[in-house]
């Protein structure tokens, strides 16, 4: 489970996050989806650290992390939570299993071979996952 509380964030006199609280469960996949300029992208950058709230805190795995403070904490909460850009960088002449490892090796120091391994088990999870879905052809 993974729990975000009372995230709140400020540009100027501009509240763009009011003490908002997410909670995902394990398993969960979760869509944010909204208008340009409700706070969507703010939300993930608080949640990664990229940004920092005013206020707020995440608890993963029972631990408890001050998202409001840049701590050592920091590179290891991002280490086991993952962010899609809304233009995905990926490296144009890499294939998928290759931009896939390369995240494993350069941030969560994976050799070649693990970084591998995971990738492809990835890979597969999400060709069986596109499998298993109804063709948008077929649903229309």
């Amino acid at each position: 489970m993974l729990e975000f509380k009372n995230l709140s964030k400020s540009f100027h006199e501009n509240k763009v996050l009011d003490h908002i609280n997410l909670k995902i469960e394990k398993g969960d996949v979760v869509g944010i989806i909204g208008p340009s300029g409700t706070g969507k992208s703010t939300l993930l950058r608080c949640i990664n650290q990229s940004e920092i709230p005013e206020e707020g805190e995440a608890v993963f795995g029972g631990k408890t992390v001050d998202l409001s403070q840049k701590h050592k904490d920091s590179l290891e909460f991002r280490k086991i939570t993952g962010m899609v850009f809304q233009r995905f960088y990926l490296f144009e002449k890499k294939t998928a299993l290759e931009n896939v490892r390369e995240g494993l090796m350069v941030v969560q120091k994976k050799s070649k071979a693990d970084a591998k391994a995971i990738a492809l088990k990835e890979l597969e999870r999400e060709k069986a996952r596109q499998q298993s879905e109804p063709d948008s052809k077929e649903a229309e």
